[in-house]
Order: C-alpha cells, then sequence, then structure tokens
C-alpha cells in the first residue's frame, strides 16, 4: 500500500484500523509529471533477502521516550511511553483525530496533527499535554509537521495550494508559512537531516512513490530512490550518514537501510506483517517500527546489528517518533473506554428501522417470530466483525437465538479498505445456495488468517468451502458469475441510508449498538426488550 493512501487510511478515517472499521474519506489522484530532479543510479538491494528474525531483547525504559498513536475512547490520540513499552500515557484526549506527532529536539514539546476543530490542522503541546497551541489555521489538510534540528521551524505537508500535499516550512517565530515544493505530486514530508541542512521526502511525482531530499532553503530536489516499488517514510539516522525507510520492492513493505546518498541499500526486517514508518532510537543503533497484519497494528524494535526483532507488548498503535531521555515514566491508571455523547447530527439511536426488502433476503438464525431482531451489518475482513464472532456470537447464540428469544439477521457492508471483504461475502452468500450459510460464516471468520492478507481470496475461499463439505465446483460457479452482487450492493445503500459509520454495526429493536461490544451489552439491550413483552 502506498504511504499516502496509508495516511488516509489511518488518519482520515480515524478508527479503520485502530480501533474500528470504518470507510475511507475520499482521496485525491496526483497528477503524473516528469520531475525536473537530479537522477541517480536505481537503488537496488546490495544484500540478499535476511533471515527470518531472531528474537530480540526489549530496550530498558531508561533508553527514551517513544511517541506513538493509539485509540482512547474511539479516537485517535497522541500518546508517549519509555521504550520498553512501560509508563504509557496519552499526551492528548481531545474529541477528533490526534495523530502524527513528533518530538521537538530537546524533547519537551510535540507538534502534531488534528481535527478538533472540524479541520486537519498542526498544534504544538508540552510533552505533559499542557499548553495546547493551534499553530496552522486555513481550509486545507495540514498534516506530518517535524521539527528543524535548532526548533525554530517546522516541516509538513499540506495541499492547501491543490489537491495534492506539497512540503511546507513554518517559522515558529512569526508563523510566517513558505512553499518548499511545487510539484502536482503527493509530497508527503519525512524528515530533516541532523545538520538541518536538508529535509526527506516521499512523492509519486514520477509515477511510483520514491524518496527525494531537498534543501529547505529551496531549489530543485534530488531523487535518491528509483525503482517500481513504492518508497515512503524516510528517517534520517542520528549521525546523518543513513536514511531509514518503507519499501514493497521484494513484497510485503518491509524497512530498508540506505546511505544519504540513496546507495548501498540493505533490508532490515523480514516477518510476515507489513513493516512501516521506521523512526531511529537515540542512539542509532536500533528501529522502531509498526507492523501492519490483518488490520492490527504492533510496534516493534529491531536491532541494526544483529536484526533481532522484538514486540512491544500492550501497546496498540503506530510509533512517530524516540527522544533521548533519562526520566523514566511511571506508570499511570489508563483512560477507560466512555461512550461519546451524541450530537445534533448523530444518527438516530432509536427507531432505526431497516427496509423489510433488505431482511427478506439477509441470511438468518434463529426464530423467525423471535421477539427481538437483532440486524447486523458486517464486513467479513474487519478485525473487529471478527472479534464479536469470536467472543460474544457464541454467548448469543447459546441464551438468546438457541432458546427462540432472539433472531439475527446478517447484512453485508464489505468496506473499500477491505479490498477481499466482497468475495468472502459473496462466498458466505453461495454456500447459502447450498443451505450452509451460517456454516460459511463461522468458516470465514474463523481462518480469516488464511485469505485476508491474500490479492486474490476466491481460491482460497473455495478450498474451505470444500473443506466443510460444500460442492466446490457450484461455489466456484456461483462466485464467477457474482451471483450475490445485487445482495450486497442493497446491503451497501441500505447502511449507507441508516448512516453505518463503520463495522459492526447492530440494531437491536432499532436501537443502534456500534462495535464489537461484549455480551453483556447485547443481554442489556435484549432483556429490556422482552420485558416489554412481558408488561
Amino acid at each position: 500500500m502506498k504511504t499516502r493512501l496509508m495516511l488516509l487510511v489511518i488518519l482520515l478515517t480515524g478508527l479503520s484500523i485502530l480501533a474500528a472499521c470504518a470507510p475511507p474519506g475520499p482521496t485525491a489522484s496526483p497528477t503524473e509529471t516528469p520531475a525536473a530532479v537530479a537522477t541517480q543510479t536505481p537503488a537496488t538491494s546490495d544484500s540478499a533477502t535476511p533471515p527470518p528474525a531472531t528474537a530480540g531483547k526489549l530496550p530498558p525504559a531508561t533508553a527514551g521516550h517513544i511517541l506513538y498513536m493509539g485509540p482512547v475512547n474511539q479516537a485517535l490520540q497522541v500518546w508517549v511511553m519509555n521504550a520498553n513499552g512501560t509508563g504509557r500515557r496519552p499526551i492528548t484526549q481531545e474529541p477528533g483525530e490526534n495523530a502524527f506527532a513528533t518530538f521537538s529536539r530537546d524533547g519537551q514539546q510535540v507538534a502534531f496533527t488534528s481535527s478538533r476543530d472540524s479541520n486537519l490542522e498542526l498544534y504544538v503541546a508540552n510533552v505533559d499535554g499542557s499548553e495546547v497551541t493551534r499553530i496552522t489555521d486555513n481550509p486545507a489538510q495540514d498534516n506530518l509537521a517535524v521539527w528543524s534540528p535548532d526548533g525554530k521551524q517546522l516541516a509538513f505537508s499540506s495541499n492547501r495550494d491543490g489537491d495534492t500535499p506539497d512540503i511546507y516550512i513554518l517559522s515558529r517565530s512569526d508563523g510566517k508559512v513558505t512553499r518548499l515544493t511545487t510539484d502536482p505530486g503527493a509530497d508527503l514530508m519525512g524528515s530533516w537531516s541532523p545538520d538541518g541542512k536538508k529535509i526527506s521526502f516521499a512523492s509519486d511525482r514520477d509515477g511510483d512513490q520514491e524518496i527525494y531530499t531537498i534543501s529547505p532553503e529551496g531549489g530543485p530536489p534530488e531523487k535518491i530512490t528509483d525503482n517500481k516499488a513504492s518508497d515512503g517514510a524516510p528517517a534520517w539516522s542520528p549521525d546523518g550518514k543513513q536514511i531509514a525507510f518503507h519499501s514493497d520492492r521484494d513484497g510485503r513493505p518491509q524497512i530498508y537501510l540506505m546511505d544519504a546518498d540513496g546507495s548501498h541499500v540493505e533490508r532490515l526486517t523480514n516477518n510476515a506483517a507489513d513493516n512501516l514508518f521506521p523512526i531511529w532510537s537515540p542512539d542509532g543503533k536500533q528501529i522502531a517500527y509498526t507492523a501492519q497484519q490483518q488490520n492490527s497494528l504492533e510496534i516493534h524494535v529491531v536491532d541494526i546489528a544483529t536484526k533481532a526483532d522484538v514486540t512491544i507488548p500492550n501497546v496498540v498503535g503506530l510509533a512517530t517518533g524516540w527522544i533521548a531521555s533519562n526520566e523514566v515514566l511511571e506508570e499511570v491508571p489508563l483512560p477507560t473506554a466512555i461512550p461519546a455523547p451524541p450530537t445534533p447530527t448523530s444518527p438516530p439511536m432509536e427507531g432505526n428501522e431497516v427496509d423489510p426488502e433488505i431482511l427478506a433476503k439477509a441470511p438468518s438464525e434463529g426464530n423467525v417470530d423471535a421477539p427481538v431482531s437483532i440486524v447486523e451489518f458486517s464486513d467479513y475482513q474487519c478485525p473487529f466483525c471478527k472479534r464479536f464472532v469470536d467472543e460474544t456470537l457464541p454467548e448469543l447464540r447459546k441464551t438468546y437465538i438457541d432458546t427462540g428469544k432472539v433472531r439475527l439477521l446478517f447484512v453485508d457492508y464489505p468496506l473499500p479498505i477491505h479490498p477481499q471483504a466482497p468475495a468472502a461475502a459473496q462466498a458466505a452468500h453461495c454456500a447459502g445456495d447450498q443451505d450452509a450459510y451460517w456454516k460459511m460464516h463461522d468458516k470465514i471468520f474463523a481462518d480469516a488468517a488464511r485469505w485476508t492478507n491474500s490479492d486474490d481470496a476466491k481460491p482460497i475461499l473455495i478450498t474451505m468451502a470444500g473443506e466443510i463439505g460444500l460442492d466446490q465446483d457450484a461455489l466456484k460457479s456461483c462466485l464467477d458469475e457474482a451471483t450475490h452482487a445485487p445482495e450486497i450492493r442493497n446491503g451497501m445503500a441500505e447502511g449507507q441510508r441508516l448512516a453505518v459509520g463503520g463495522t459492526p454495526t447492530f440494531f437491536i429493536n432499532g436501537h443502534r449498538l456500534v462495535g464489537a461490544q461484549p455480551f453483556s451489552a447485547f443481554r442489556d439491550l435484549i432483556e429490556a426488550e422482552l420485558s416489554k413483552g412481558n408488561q
């Protein structure tokens, strides 16, 4: 996935990965034009693919502080923690998305992007979350701010002068903003060189996303990678001699190192996840990065010399900065989940009626005359839908569905960020033609790891159908002919009409319940509905 799309999916849709499955916002299509930049020898790997990583050891708590972005109360927030994952606490807890924070050189402040004022703007705050100051104010989307080494400037990406982002420089003394790049392609800020003389950024101005450097004083950028893959998130080493970046040049995105001029490329990581957004340890001996797999995000630390790799435990998010610090952050109580209060524009919580024609064609289980109906809008590739199936549905079946008190109806709502979800939805419907919808439903969710990261899930789904005793040829023909595509399209349209913003979303006798909620949340609503029949 290209960095530009990754940023839009994570940031503009909020919790598409970190806290809920949600549909993405619109993306701009860059105009591809030749770039007037210096050419270099193509940067290809100098060494063979490294062997799978060996298990590493966590950095000590004294190895500094790491910034990351993760969920708090259904929104992205900026967090800080010790390098070993202890002492974590949110710096921001404001409504809206707060993300992509970076440390000032002295570690006393953070710059970050926030949508708290209904638009993506840049803010600065003390590292304890105090004295938050908005530093940009315009209708465009300002993002990816990085401090200059002397702390006097911030470089960032913005589309304030066009449809796609360029690189800008903001003076901290007077707030003046200067445009640094002007190409129609999408330029995404990377990092400053430690001496402050160059800025690295990623751009698709030449078609494939490559890495460039440019002087903060202006002038033509220099292209330092040149291949058909997508290279992004360039990060300068503390000594200025190397740049770390992620690339899918060998298949799945992994972390690479190269000299600052683009030569001597070396692949650093080798695992089954998408490895993204490298950040350097203050001593330059390790790199933290984010591993995305099946729409979950983990923060890893890899030793550059030994390639030993370790996951920071109990942390969900995307790492964005690492600063040296002698202070060890103490453990503090973490925020508890608080349902967001309704607003005048919130979709209604009660009285939601699903179109009877949609329900007539929806797969269902349970007593058709049950006093309580649960209509589920779901996405087979959504990890939170799987969590509901794994953790909550078994108890619902045992307590309410199998006892005739509840009828469950399934409406497909495959999101654009999940490219294999429509195929899975159709496979379930095709299994339904063989009277095995729910058997295939459970199989698809149970074996999600087999198909969710494939480029074409259909052959795997056909194999899975055979494993539960179905006619594979009939199911393949059904998939090839897209027999049930109309039901899926109609389900999507109905979900949009009902303002379904993410999956899973449930309507319990018309009461809206959003997310992979525990059994107790369903029980309370079901019992309230059942009690009405006894009055």
